[in-house]
């Protein structure tokens, strides 16, 4: 169970069919008792038969990018409603290889904004996906000028460092500078162990906690993280500015002639501190400095 902390919290799961009864069950029982703001799956197994309505859990939002005129895949989010959310079009989409990826921007009241992306790659997808696919749209989001969080099953064995997989994911984070931030394995046999779900975030710094659920709906455990996002208050900044309350003109301008060597040498000294200062000299007694 995720611990009861302040922070946006959001897992995913590679859900092996939401169309699946015991799966959607267990998984609106998954976000209630851990009181998730965001969930993400991958292998939704969903099509145009399926409508929202079907899958609703009271209090959240659906988005869905279903892979259409083919069997499997598909990924989806469910976002809590009090927190603004939207899909990015002009980002999400599944490639001509099927790599999957459903870009979302999330509002979150008090916060920072930020953008999520669930992603899915199928184990027969080409690992050149991540150099032709997501990092193009991920290069895009960066203009945006926000945290980012990628979630998803890219199927890159991340205990397994030596493998083709993993690398090339690595080389990715590390060219785009991301973290991969989910340590333990999300599949467990008797035999083996595997850690293919990821979460990539952007800025390691919001993370406050992460890790994997012990909850089995399918054969892969969810992965999640908690966010901290509260908006910092810039720090309080000093202003000093000129009272002009008993400023007199007439005695400034014969302040000004009678200091007129003073003033004069303004023009052979070279740093534009000291001129500055010889020339507050003079106003200084006519307009002062005050804490605004």
């Amino acid at each position: 169970m995720i611990e009861l902390s302040e922070g946006l919290k959001l897992a995913h799961l590679n859900i092996l069919s939401l169309r699946n009864t015991a799966h959607f069950l267990q998984l609106k029982e998954l976000v209630r008792t851990n009181r998730i703001d965001v969930f993400t799956i991958s292998e939704t197994w969903l099509n145009t038969t399926i409508t929202n309505k079907k899958l609703k859990i009271d209090g959240y939002k659906l988005h869905r990018l279903d892979r259409l005129y083919k069997k499997g895949g598909g990924v989806c989010a469910y976002v809590r409603k009090n927190i603004r959310s939207s899909v990015i079009k002009e980002l999400t989409q599944i490639s001509d290889t099927s790599f999957h990826q459903l870009w979302i921007n999330l509002q979150c009241k008090k916060t920072k904004s930020l953008l999520a992306c669930v992603c899915y790659r199928l184990p027969d997808c080409p690992l050149d996906c991540f150099e032709n696919s997501l990092k193009p749209q991920y290069v895009h989001a960066l203009g945006m000028r926000k945290p980012i969080i990628i979630l998803g099953d890219l199927n890159c064995n991340m205990l397994n460092t030596t493998s083709r997989e993993c690398k090339s994911l690595t080389e990715m984070t590390s060219e785009l500078n991301l973290k991969q931030i989910i340590e333990s394995p999300i599949r467990i046999t008797d035999i083996s162990q595997s850690l293919i779900d990821v979460i990539l975030v952007s800025s390691p710094n919001t993370v406050r906690d992460s890790g994997v659920l012990n909850c089995t709906i399918s054969y892969h455990l969810p992965v999640y993280v908690t966010l901290k996002l509260k908006s910092t208050k810039p720090p309080p900044t000093n202003i000093t500015v000129r009272s002009y309350r008993n400023y007199d003109h007439e005695l400034f301008a014969a302040d000004l002639a009678s200091k007129s060597e003073r003033l004069l040498s303004i023009f052979s000294v070279n740093d534009i501190n000291e001129k500055l200062k010889i020339f507050d000299d003079v106003l200084d007694s006519h307009a002062i400095l005050m804490p605004q």
